[in-house]
Order: C-alpha cells, then structure tokens, then sequence
C-alpha cells in the first residue's frame, strides 16, 4: 500500500509539472512570435490585449480605424509595443489617440498614401509615440529611407477636413498638414436683443472655438462666422427665440456653428436652455433675464403637460442676475403617451401682480428642438400646495441648483497651444460654456456652463396628488421628486448616474494558476509522505 501511494504522488507531481512546463514553452513560444492583424478592429483587440505583455504586430493588409477608441496605458513604463506597418497604410476615418510614454513606436514606409491617413472627418491624437522608417522590402531601403515630402513620402498625411495633433511624438519623416485649420469644438451661444433690437443686431460675428493648426491644439479662439436665418422670418417678425446654423470662413469645422436668438422683451425670459433625460428623471436647466432694479425676488419654477395645469417644481429666492432655473420632472410623474409636451414657465410677484416669463416647449421624442409658445401665459389652474413657510432644502439634494461657472479657459485671445495636458476630445466636447451675448457687449459675466451642473439621482418616483394654492409651499414637486429617487448617486452632465470605478482595464498577466495547483499539491504529497514515515516509526 506504502509503494502504491507514494507512485501515486510521483505520478500526480510528474504530471503537473509536464503541463507546467509545457505550458511556459507555448507562452513563450508565442511571445517570441510576430502576430498579424488585416483589419482595424484586430489590431485595436491586439493592442488592447496586449497594453501590459508588450510584442510586436505587423500589418497584412491596408486597414482603417473608426469609431472612437484610445490607446492609453493605466500607468507608466508598461512594456513596449511595435506596430510594423509592413508598407501598408493605417487610415483614421473615427476619433483615435494614442497616447502614451515613449513605449509605442509605428514602423513604416513613408509614400504617397503615408504611414497614417487622417480621412475628410477623422480625428488622430497622438503623444508619446515614435513613427520611424522602415522599408516593406529590405532591398528597397536605399530608395524609401529618407524619401522627401518633394518625392511624394510622407509618415503622416492630414486631408483637408481632418483633425491631426502631435505633441511630443518622435517623427522620422515628413508631416502633410492640411491647408486649412479645424475647429474641432465650438461653443453654442445665445445672443439676446433688447426692446427695439432685431436679429441681425445681435447674431455674433465670431464664435470661440477650438482649433487644431499644424498639429497642435488652440483654445478660446476667434473664428469669424456667417449665418443662414431663411426660414426664420416669422419667428423674427412675432419675436419669438429661434435657432440658427452657420459656417466658419477661413476653417473647417465638425460640427457648424449654432447661435439661439431670444427677445427679452419680458421681465422673466429664458436665455440659454438644455433639456436632458437620465434613467430616472427629465432635468430642465438654463439662464434667464430678471428686472435687476427689483432684486432680490422669489421665483417659482413650474411645468405643464397641457398649458392649463401647472405644477410647482420648486420656489427660490433670487438675488443675483447669474442665477440659474433648474427643474426636475421624475419619468413616473410623465404620461409621455398621453402627453407627448411638456411646457416650462417661471413666475415672481410684483407688488401683488403675477409676473410669468414666456412659455418653453419640449417634445418627449427629440428634447434638443424647442419652441417659444409665446409669454404671458398666466391664468389656468394651479397644482401647488398649501400656503406654509417653505422648508429648508437637504445640503445633500440630488437635485441641486446651477451655479455659475467662473472657469475662463474660452476666454477670446487664450489660443496658446496645448502642450501640457492630455488630448482627450471627447471630454472637451462635453464640456463646454453657454455665453449668453448681450445687446451692449460680449462679456465673461455673460458666460454660463449649464452642462457640469445637472444633478439628478435616483428611483423613479410614484405620483402623488398635490393640491391648494400657494408659491410657499413646503413640499414642492423638486422636493417630492427627490425623496423618490432614493439612490443617492450624483448623475454625471446628461444625467446618466456614475457607475463606481471598477479599476481599469482587465490585462492579461502571467499565468498563476498551474504553479500554484504545483504548490499546494506538493504540499499535500509531502505532508502525506511525512504522516506515513511517522506511522512506520
């Protein structure tokens, strides 16, 4: 029994070992060897599953890369990673970066059609990196290496209506910048005419933008634009707010510039307005004009699904002309097919007289179009409260109120190239300023950022019947709306809640499993062999 048992455990380490070692060989085996990729998406599954082995791939085939997608390892000195283009051409048509450490070098043989492509709409972003030449065929290097942008070889070639940034890269080769600059953000404005103003009194002559020139990044510069009102003509003559595009002379752009006329003809008037919609709520928010000489004022904040009824979002007390509206309307509380509007209004009193601000209206399938229903929609019935002091709001609200962004980065005259800071285009088109263009003068305290300030969190809440008669009330639809949505989660700027940080990118690392099934084998087997040698004694 003794000799069987310990053949047994031989057999069994043998066994285990053999796979161990095996199994390190055939690692070892494919890292040594060169993968090839022919498409786009696999040389982004290659790169992405290789950011923490490093290794080289080489190219079959000419590919595209599109969509959006970034190359940025989680923390520095990661092994290094080799694309062989191998005479073969990478063309960008999506939004790519490549950011990393000096650890991600391209090899390529610069011609006519380049190393890389950026293609009319393409975005490539690249830090870190290194492009350097090397022919497909070795015996062609004496007629590639060093080919001038005379003779047709470039590593890089940017057609007009792309994007191209480089910014610390080690470049063998020539660069074909395109002619003319992009604008690859622009800020959306709202320009408002006073009594007696027109339109084309105050549609802006330029728009702050950002600008990519000869591969670099500018911030805050401006862009002279022309705009296309056809078709406004009613809209101007009954003075109500209207949305216009136009075109950037002397740049391409991505997207054109968009300009929000209104006419502040009224005490309350909505200036500068987003609509957005999370899993558990719709979130209203925006500037508006108020009679500065009569401040401070209390403001109420109502919706309606009719023009009929209006229903009392929240009351507060007003001081400064920067402040902003905010409300929250709970997805429960939305009949969408029963009502497929809804309708924002603001109201203050004035020595007894009811004030109210013109009339906003959204449509449940597309919120970014709005429409002006006109002002001094008083009158109908009012769902509100009973007449009490109102409550002090919860320091930790889900549903706070904009504040005013006092960030300065679109300031005009700031263009100074972006050398420092990570090229993330996606986030900077997210975020962004909302300057509103007076009749006097384009100012920064005329700037808002209502796009960073929406808070929305939460279940969706049950109905609940309000009734009474009063702009006090102590349990407003803002307050109802947040002690339903019970999670607690802050929502990010379109109101999506922030899922929690799962740690990054999944990488693939050494095999652990084997060596450890080696181990605790081992010491099984040993303790094993141990009690029989005791029991013998």
């Amino acid at each position: 029994m003794k000799k069987i048992l310990n053949v047994f455990v031989l057999l069994l380490l043998t066994i285990l070992s053999t796979l161990y070692i095996s199994h390190t060989v055939y690692a070892t085996e494919n890292e040594l060897q060169a993968d090839t990729v022919s498409t786009g998406p696999e040389l982004v599954s290659w790169m992405e599953s290789h950011i923490g082995l490093g290794g080289t791939v080489s190219l079959a085939a000419d590919i595209t890369l599109s969509d959006t997608w970034y190359y940025m390892p989680d923390r520095h000195g990661q092994p290094t990673i080799t694309v062989d283009t191998n005479g073969f051409s990478i063309t960008v048509t999506g939004e790519i970066s490549f950011l990393s450490d000096d650890r991600l070098t391209f090899y390529g043989t610069p011609d006519e059609k380049g190393v890389f492509r950026v293609a009319a709409g393409g975005l490539l972003f690249m830090e870190g990196c290194a492009i350097e030449e090397k022919a497909a065929n070795p015996a062609e290097a004496e007629k590639t290496t060093g080919r001038t942008k005379d003779a047709g070889g470039y590593v890089l070639v940017q057609e007009e209506g792309a994007g191209l940034v480089v910014q610390n890269c080690a470049i063998s080769g020539d660069i074909r910048y395109a002619q003319m600059p992009l604008v690859i953000y622009n800020t959306p404005v709202t320009a408002v005419a006073s009594p007696g103003q027109e339109a084309v009194d105050v549609l802006p002559s330029v728009v702050v933008s950002q600008v990519i020139r000869k591969g670099q990044k500018y911030f805050g510069e401006e862009i002279p634009v022309t705009w296309e009102t056809a078709g406004t003509e009613k809209a101007q003559q009954e003075r109500r707010r209207f949305t216009v595009q136009g075109t950037f002379q002397g740049a391409a752009s991505l997207e054109p510039p968009v300009c929000t006329v209104v006419y502040n003809d009224a005490p309350l008037t909505f200036t500068d307005v987003s609509a957005s919609l999370s899993y558990s709520a719709y979130v209203f928010q925006g500037g508006y004009t108020k009679p500065e000489e009569k401040l401070p004022i209390r403001v109420a904040m109502e919706y309606s699904f009719d023009l009929n009824n209006w229903i009392l979002y929240d009351t507060e007390s007003v001081s400064d002309v920067e402040e902003l509206f905010f409300i929250g309307v709970a997805k429960a509380d939305w009949d969408t097919s029963a009502n497929p509007y809804i309708y924002i209004r603001l109201r203050c009193s004035d020595g007894g007289e009811e004030i109210y601000s013109n009339v906003l209206r959204f449509a449940v399938d597309d919120l970014s179009k709005v429409e002006d229903q006109g002002g001094s929609r008083g009158g109908g019935t009012a769902i509100v409260n009973p007449p009490k002091e109102p409550a002090p709001v919860p320091e930790s609200s889900v549903s706070p109120k904009p504040k005013k962004n006092d960030d300065s980065s679109d300031k005009p005259g700031a263009g100074e190239a972006d050398s420092a800071q990570k090229n993330i285009p996606v986030e900077a088109r997210q975020q962004g300023k909302t300057p509103v263009i007076s009749s006097d003068v384009l100012s920064d305290k005329n700037k808002r950022n209502t796009a960073d300030n929406t808070k929305t969190a939460g279940k969706p809440a049950g109905r609940s019947n309000i009734n009474g008669n009063t702009m006090d009330g102590d349990n407003t639809r803002k307050e109802q709306t947040e002690k339903a949505s019970g999670s607690g989660q802050l929502a990010d700027a379109t109101g999506d809640v922030k899922q929690p940080d799962t740690g990054g990118k999944n990488n693939v690392g050494v095999p652990w499993v084997l060596p450890a099934a080696v181990l605790v084998f081992g010491a099984a087997a040993g303790m094993i062999l141990f009690v029989r040698h005791r029991r013998l004694r």
